[in-house]
């Protein structure tokens, strides 16, 4: 039991703070811009909400990752510095959360997973790359602070709904929730087809949304859909699984994106390596067929989007490949080559997060911000991930109960969109983007958290309080 000294100086603490925000607010109101009041608002209230109802609070994060406004905080010559809503409503939710962990004594019980060791050494790299780069004045502080806090808050997601997961009812209301949004952005997506938006993009992305960031967002569900009319139970669900993936892929089509195409495509190539050996062979069939026929069933304007790189006058990039200089794969090559210039300057760190502009592929990205250091770290946190997985797949095998197949499907599922979005990201800056890190990571944290909360279920006495190792 909690001291009453002990109660007294928390409560205490959190009036403290409380009425300094109130304070700061009523500052902001009256010397900001509108947007920057009503992020404010809603950080204090989701700060009530995670005290009084946490799960709540958190189908209302979930909701927020895809459906949350944004506005310009400030304007660097390479970089826009852009802060969501829902950044705020991550931010105070977290701090809630370790809050009520530190008031209730429960620091000692947080989880610790396999993927926290390899995101820490990453956010660690970045981090001295970064200040090197300050100390010699290659790189701003200000926009470089701003951009590993983003860095930084992606990995609290993980890090949070990790740990906040302790049952199955919990799992299927997120779940819900997660797939509700989903829902909302498909009805989105072909409103602007049938209105004739010119490339389709995700809600409240400014003037100028990325169509890549709502094909890798499609990506990531559609690994869940496609497992799904394989591992469902029942026809009808079959067929609804069915009906949501070609409005999906429908979607995905008008974006006009090529990593998105790319990435779906490897998607459903992953797919019949995670199935069970007696549906591989129609699984293959079935892909050869669709590869056969895409020819004559796709729009005329994907089939142009596609080709438009090697068309008109070319010129060469590469040994053996010429591009059109007016297209934007040929921009990306050009900035791949500026990156590696870069690099060679400080291979092992890197230059410092945005000591290298802004480049549209993730990879060099990478490689010019933090070096080989950093590349090292990286593909060592997606390969713990990967790991994480099989080791829940192998948890579910021979487990029996009325939702055993959507974890599977789940889990499988979510192998088959990782490997799409790494195929993905050699077109655009995938795994920085908050539209896709932030349901990326959540859906990590629940695949993680499902072998434990399982595990639990059947066994309610036994190792109670343990923490996960998944």
């Amino acid at each position: 039991m909690l001291s009453h000294a002990y109660k007294a100086r928390i409560i205490n603490l959190f009036i403290i703070v409380f009425i300094f925000l109130l304070f700061w607010f009523a500052h902001f109101t009256t010397s900001t811009n509108p947007e920057i009041a009503v992020a404010l608002v809603l950080g204090i209230g989701m700060t009530f909400l995670s005290f009084a109802r946490q799960d709540i609070a958190a189908i209302t994060l979930i909701v927020a990752m895809m459906l949350s406004p944004e506005f310009k905080l400030a304007g660097l010559p390479k970089r826009d510095i852009v802060l969501r809503f829902d950044d705020v409503l991550l931010v105070t939710f977290f701090m809630t959360w370790m809050f009520k962990a530190a008031y209730y004594k429960q620091l000692n019980l947080l989880k610790f997973t396999s993927l926290n060791k390899p995101m820490l050494m990453y956010i660690t790299v970045a981090i001295i790359s970064t200040w090197k780069a300050v100390a010699i004045g290659d790189v701003q502080l200000f926009s470089s602070a701003f951009y590993l806090l983003k860095y930084i808050e992606y990995f609290m997601v993980f890090f949070m709904f990790s740990n906040i997961i302790t049952d199955e009812n919990q799992l299927k209301k997120f779940m819900t929730a997660f797939f509700i949004t989903a829902a909302i952005l498909a009805i989105y997506g072909i409103f602007q087809i049938l209105t004739g938006v010119p490339r389709i993009t995700t809600p409240f992305e400014g003037k100028t949304g990325e169509a890549n960031t709502f094909g890798g967002y499609i990506i990531v569900i559609i690994g869940i859909l496609a497992m799904g009319v394989i591992k469902a139970p029942t026809l009808a669900l079959k067929t609804g699984f069915i009906a949501a993936v070609l409005v999906f892929f429908t979607v995905l089509l008008f974006t006009y994106s090529r990593s998105s195409y790319l990435g779906i495509l490897v998607l459903f190539l992953t797919v019949p390596l995670v199935v069970a050996r007696r549906q591989r062979m129609v699984v293959v069939l079935l892909l050869m067929v669709g590869l056969l026929c895409s020819p004559l069933l796709l729009p005329q304007k994907v089939k142009q989007r596609v080709l438009a790189p090697f068309q008109g006058e070319t010129e060469e990039v590469t040994p053996f490949l010429r591009l059109n200089p007016g297209d934007s794969s040929y921009l990306k090559v050009q900035a791949t080559q500026n990156v590696i210039t870069f690099w060679k300057e400080s291979p092992v760190l890197g230059r410092g997060v945005t000591g290298v502009g802004l480049v549209d592929t993730q990879y060099p990205l990478i490689l010019g911000e933090t070096g080989i250091l950093g590349v090292v770290c990286y593909f060592w946190l997606f390969l713990t991930i990967i790991g994480s997985c099989l080791k829940a797949r192998k948890f579910l095998e021979g487990k029996k109960g009325p939702l055993i197949w959507f974890w599977k499907t789940l889990v499988n599922g979510f192998l088959c969109s990782l490997a799409g979005l790494l195929f993905h990201a050699f077109g655009a800056n995938t795994f920085i983007i908050l539209r896709i890190m932030e349901p990326f990571l959540f859906l990590t944290a629940v695949i993680v958290s499902i072998p434990s909360v399982l595990e639990k279920q059947e066994h309610p006495l036994a190792n109670a309080s343990a923490p996960s190792t998944v």
